[in-house]
């Protein structure tokens, strides 16, 4: 059976102990560990020299000899864009947890945490990680993306003909369709990783699209701004 790679960051000796046994009777994972942030940057490094498929998941505690997590994590989504990065913190508070999902993180678990919990977790966004589509042409909902073409037609009729980088954002937002996708990873998608920065870009793209598919586009009900963190596209429209 292929398992996934997970890197755990975790410098209590009595978790990481814990959860390395736990994880050594699951078959589908395979748990590294290191305990501190530069180990994090040389493992994601030294795997990318050798060739090696990057880490799948990796499991960030944000309180570390060397520093906090939170620092590290928008390094990490640079150059891993499609990593699931899960935060397991003592930290409780609202703006912790809103700050490590603006920073890059996809879930964030309070500790303490059971086992159960945390895989079931994991379970869930593997599931959508692994059955998204890898065709070229999407079909969803009442969406159609068509490559030939770069052909777009909408619930409510519209058909669009895409430039390529609109028909790059737009792919990547109906690939993830309901979900934010960050303003980095839209930049890596239609631009290429010496473009992360100009967000500026991207929201003259947003708004173009705006204007081909949604009735209104200055009250978008499908291409919705996620302040600060990115866009999110939904099927079905939301209330104006």
């Amino acid at each position: 059976m292929a398992h996934h790679d997970v890197l755990l960051v975790e410098d209590d000796p009595g978790i990481s102990q814990f959860m390395r046994s736990a994880f050594r009777g699951q078959e589908m994972y395979h748990l590294e560990h290191v305990d501190h942030l530069a180990a994090v940057q040389q493992r994601i490094l030294e795997r990318q020299n050798a060739g090696l498929a990057p880490y799948l998941i990796i499991l960030l505690d944000l309180t570390l000899p060397d520093g906090d997590g939170q620092d590290l994590i928008p390094w990490i989504r640079r150059l891993l864009p499609e990593v699931l990065i899960v935060v397991l913190s003592a930290r409780d508070q609202d703006i912790d947890k809103i700050q490590a999902l603006q920073n890059g993180a996809d879930d964030y678990l309070t500790k303490p945490f059971t086992m159960g919990e945390l895989l079931a977790r994991l379970d869930a966004h593997l599931r959508r990680i692994l059955s998204r589509p890898t065709e070229k042409d999407l079909h969803l909902a009442a969406w159609s993306l068509e490559e030939d073409g770069r052909r777009l037609l909408t619930p409510d009729g519209k058909e669009a003909l895409l430039t390529s980088k609109e028909y790059q954002i737009m792919r990547q937002l109906l690939l993830h369709a309901g979900q934010i996708q960050r303003y980095q990873k839209l930049l890596l998608v239609a631009w290429g990783p010496k473009q992360l920065e100009q967000t500026h870009y991207l929201r003259i793209y947003i708004q173009r699209l705006r204007e081909k598919i949604e009735p209104d586009p200055n009250r978008p009900r499908y291409l919705l701004t996620e302040a600060g963190v990115g866009y999110r596209l939904w099927l079905e429209p939301q209330e104006a």
